[in-house]
């Protein structure tokens, strides 16, 4: 992973939409569907009023491949 620090809140945004995901999502999984993931939710967080938050597509792509690598080792 890059030298960023991710926040926590950063993080558990990451995981909350992680958990929607779903096998074909996981087969998918690439970093144009990470930028399409941050794109949704500024998309999300225009329509409701929400502070931006500042997304890298690569964090989310990096930490969701881990995540995925991780679920399918069990």
């Amino acid at each position: 992973m890059k030298d960023t620090l991710l926040t926590d809140e950063i993080m558990e945004l990451i995981a909350y939409l992680y958990s929607f995901m779903d096998e074909e999502d996981y087969a998918n999984w690439s970093l144009q569907e990470a930028q399409n993931m941050v794109n949704d939710q500024y998309r999300y967080e225009i329509e409701h009023g929400y502070t931006l938050g500042h997304y890298d597509p690569v964090d989310f792509y990096e930490v969701i491949s881990e995540f995925i690598r991780q679920d399918t080792e069990l």
